[in-house]
């Protein structure tokens, strides 16, 4: 059947809603740990909000097997509801834990103090870094002697990154936030970087001949200094208290035995769109912190977001069949995927996978006020900036096999 004639699907027949998804949008508080990084094709904490109030209660539990930023998982905490999510970018996991775990701003600033004073002896032993040869590519970002205090704390915290425990994976989050971005107008800058786009890690070559065009100076900066200033302006007092939450690294098309079978009330996520964005590539530099290489990183790090059209098929019924003994019968998924260059992406999928899977379908939301102007991918360039012009989620739900 044509999707043209599947009446249900028709965007006409969806559901615009009265509700802002943007930045500004939403009815609760945002805690101010959203925004403690940038990340590629986020959403605000206005979207999950809606879905998770409409959809679920108090003491529910949320999954989002495509964490990322981990917008869902910590929109469910401040509204009193458990989570489960997973995701195989390291940065991810990193920046979403920050956001579940359980621990006071005191403890973060005590450590980075005690950082500081092991830096001083590690910096005798490590003089090798200043000569010209080592670290070339990253003396195109950073002044030397703010690099050295930056490899300190990869050496010291990103490469172990797994085992860390949660002050640390919170100084590597907050530090990830700020490797680099802009410069304000009096010349001073919240980030370790020269004067650069603070969502995408630009090339080395890009970098190189936009700072000599622009004449961009590398300034010394304070690395334990900024990261106490970015906690001190992000951290929010609901990371005192307990949350119930689990996070693992995990390929979300296969099951995920840390996940209880119909457990899971509600999941809100955002599968990687077709071939849009790059995730590795385009957070470089942060994964440089976590101690992976550039010219590495698809070897390392193995994402599923340079998919064809075909293969997002294949990719999209297999999350849902990996879903559907989590999630309870009549329990609701709601996945959120944009228009890809003006093709009616979600659509499309389910018209194809529909007798594929166990669930029904109850609708398509979307925010028409949530205009392409203000996406995070308008930061690329032009074609793949204006991929997504609308932003829908196909909401279904769990039946009996």
């Amino acid at each position: 059947m044509p999707i043209k004639r599947y009446k249900t699907l028709d965007i006409n027949n969806g559901v615009d809603i009265e509700f802002d998804w943007g930045r500004a949008g939403g009815n609760l508080p945002k805690s101010p740990m959203h925004s403690i990084a940038s990340y590629l094709a986020m959403f605000a904490p206005a979207l999950p909000e809606y879905f998770i109030n409409l959809y679920s209660k108090k003491g529910d539990l949320v999954m989002d097997p495509f964490s990322g930023r981990g917008t869902t998982g910590l929109r469910s905490r401040e509204m009193k509801r458990d989570f489960v999510g997973s995701d195989l970018n390291p940065y991810s996991l990193v920046l979403s834990r920050s956001k579940f775990d359980q621990y006071k701003k005191n403890d973060l600033l005590k450590r980075i103090n005690e950082l500081e004073v092991n830096y001083k002896n590690w910096e005798i032993e490590n003089r090798f870094i200043s000569r010209p040869i080592m670290y070339s590519e990253m003396k195109i970002y950073y002044h030397v002697k703010t690099l050295k205090k930056i490899i300190f704390i990869r050496e010291t915290l990103g490469r172990g990154w797994r085992n860390v425990d949660n002050i640390d994976n919170a100084i590597l989050a907050f530090s990830m936030g700020i490797m680099h971005g802009p410069t304000r107008n009096d010349g001073s800058s919240m980030y370790f970087s020269l004067d650069m786009s603070n969502t995408i890690s630009m090339s080395p070559e890009y970098v190189r001949k936009y700072a000599i065009e622009h004449n961009l100076p590398l300034k010394e900066v304070n690395v334990f200094e900024k990261i106490k200033d970015r906690i001190n302006s992000k951290y929010d007092e609901i990371l005192e208290d307990e949350f119930n939450y689990n996070l693992k690294e995990h390929d979300s098309t296969l099951q995920n035995d840390a996940v209880q079978g119909n457990s899971v009330d509600l999941v809100v996520t955002s599968p990687p769109y077709l071939s849009i964005v790059n995730y590795t590539n385009s957070n470089w530099l942060k994964l440089w912190l976590l101690g992976y290489e550039r010219k590495n990183l698809k070897r390392d790090i193995k994402l599923s977001d340079s998919l064809k059209f075909d293969e997002y098929i294949v990719f999209i019924t297999s999350l849902l069949n990996s879903l559907e003994n989590k999630v309870k019968i009549g329990g609701k998924v709601c996945l959120i995927v944009g228009d890809v260059y003006n093709r009616r992406l979600i659509e499309e999928v389910w018209e194809t996978i529909r007798h594929n899977v166990n669930y029904r379908f109850v609708e398509i939301y979307y925010d028409h006020g949530y205009s392409q102007k203000k996406k995070v991918l308008n930061t690329m360039n032009n074609r793949k900036g204006k991929a997504t012009m609308i932003e829908k989620v196909l909401v279904v739900e769990r039946i009996k096999n």
